[in-house]
C-alpha cells in the first residue's frame, strides 16, 4: 500500500549521467536535495501511478530522491494552490490532469490559473476514459445500461473523481447523448471511486482507465466502453461509445508536469529532458501500459498549446451541460 506521503529513494541506473545545474539564487547544484512531486488526488489514481513510475527513473538519473506527495481535496484546487504559492526554487512540481486547466475558469474569483501561476514542463501520459459497472448489476453492455437508466430515471448512480472533472464531463456527455438521467457521486480521486465500485457501493463509474485496468482484468468490475473515438491500444477489446451506438464523443484524458511560475528555466529544461527520457524507456512504457496508461512526453510549448486548446473545449462543454465545479 502506498502511504499518503512516501519518499522514493532510488539507486543509480547503470550508465545514468549526473546533472549539474547552478541555480543563480542558490549557488548550488540542482538537485542537491529531494524534489517534491505533488499529486492533487489520493493514492491509486492515474496521476499517482504516473508520478511514481516516471519519477522513479528520473530520480535515479539525477541521483536524488523524489517525494510523491498526495494532497487531495477541493476538486484538486488545494494541491494546485499550494504549489502555486510554493517557492519557485526547482524543488516543488505538480502532476496535474487536464481538468486543472479549466476548473479555475468557472470559479469566481479563480483560486488559481495556469497562465498566471504555473509554467508548463511536459506532457507525461494520456489514457482513455471508461464507462464501467459492477458485475452484479447484470449490465453487460452500453445498451443494457441505457435500458436500465431509462427504466429507472435518476436511480442509477455513477462515481467520478470530482465535480467538473474530465470523468464527470464525459459521463454527462454520455447521458445527454443517450437521453438518460443518472446521479453523479463525486469522489476525491479515482482510487476511492474504484474501491466503492468494487465493493458494490455504486453500480456505475466513469473514470480513467489507469485506475480501472487491473480490476477489470481480475473480473471485479466490467468495462463497457471507452470514450475515445477509436479503440484504445491499452484496452483493445473494449468498444468506443460510437461502436455502442453513441457517436460524437471523443475524450482522451492527459496528465502533465507543471512548476510554479518563476522556476529557473535551466531546471525546467533539464527536468523536461529527464522526464522525456524516462518515458522512452521500455520498462516505464510497459509499467504504464499495464495500467492502461499511454506514455506521451512533450516539450513545454506542445503542452502549452494542448492546454489552451483543450481548456477552451472543456469550458464550452461544462457550460453547455450546466456542470458547476466545486467553488464555482
Amino acid at each position: 500500500m502506498w502511504t499518503r506521503r512516501r519518499i522514493i529513494q532510488f539507486g543509480l541506473l547503470q550508465g545514468a549521467g549526473t546533472l549539474a545545474l547552478p541555480l543563480p539564487s542558490r549557488g548550488a547544484q540542482w538537485p542537491d536535495r529531494p524534489v517534491r512531486i505533488v499529486v492533487p488526488n489520493p493514492p491509486g489514481g492515474t496521476a499517482d501511478i504516473t508520478a511514481r513510475i516516471v519519477f522513479e527513473r528520473v530520480g535515479a538519473a539525477v541521483h536524488q530522491s523524489f517525494i510523491v506527495e498526495n494532497r487531495a481535496g477541493g476538486n484538486g484546487t488545494i494541491a494546485m494552490v499550494a504549489v502555486a504559492r510554493s517557492k519557485p526554487d526547482g524543488y516543488t512540481f505538480v502532476v496535474a490532469g487536464d481538468s486543472a486547466t479549466y476548473v479555475p475558469l468557472v470559479q469566481e474569483p479563480p483560486s488559481f490559473t495556469m497562465e498566471r501561476d504555473f509554467v508548463p514542463v511536459s506532457l507525461l501520459v494520456a489514457q482513455p476514459v471508461v464507462l464501467a459497472v459492477h458485475p452484479d448489476t447484470g449490465i453487460r453492455s452500453v445498451a443494457d445500461l441505457i435500458s436500465r437508466a431509462k427504466a429507472e430515471p435518476g436511480k442509477l448512480s455513477y462515481g467520478v473523481s470530482g465535480v467538473g472533472s474530465t470523468h464527470h464531463v464525459a459521463a454527462e456527455m454520455f447521458c445527454s447523448a443517450a437521453n438518460i438521467s443518472m446521479t453523479s457521486i463525486p469522489y476525491k480521486g479515482g482510487g476511492q471511486a474504484i474501491a466503492d465500485l468494487i465493493a458494490g457501493q455504486i453500480p456505475v463509474a466513469c473514470l480513467g482507465a489507469g485506475a480501472i485496468a487491473a480490476h477489470a482484468r481480475s473480473g471485479r468490475i466490467r468495462v463497457l466502453a471507452v470514450t475515445s473515438a477509436e479503440r484504445s491500444t491499452s484496452l483493445p477489446d473494449v468498444p468506443p461509445l460510437a461502436e455502442a451506438g453513441i457517436p460524437g464523443i471523443d475524450i482522451t484524458q492527459w496528465f502533465a508536469l507543471y512548476a510554479p511560475r518563476g522556476t529557473a528555466a535551466p531546471v525546467l529544461e533539464a527536468l523536461q529532458r529527464h522526464a522525456a527520457a524516462a518515458l522512452q524507456q521500455q520498462a516505464v512504457r510497459e509499467k504504464l501500459a499495464e495500467n492502461a496508461i499511454d506514455a506521451v512526453g512533450s516539450d513545454a510549448a506542445t503542452l502549452e498549446q494542448r492546454q489552451k486548446k483543450d481548456s477552451a473545449a472543456w469550458l464550452a462543454a461544462i457550460n453547455r451541460l450546466g456542470i458547476k465545479p466545486a467553488g464555482a
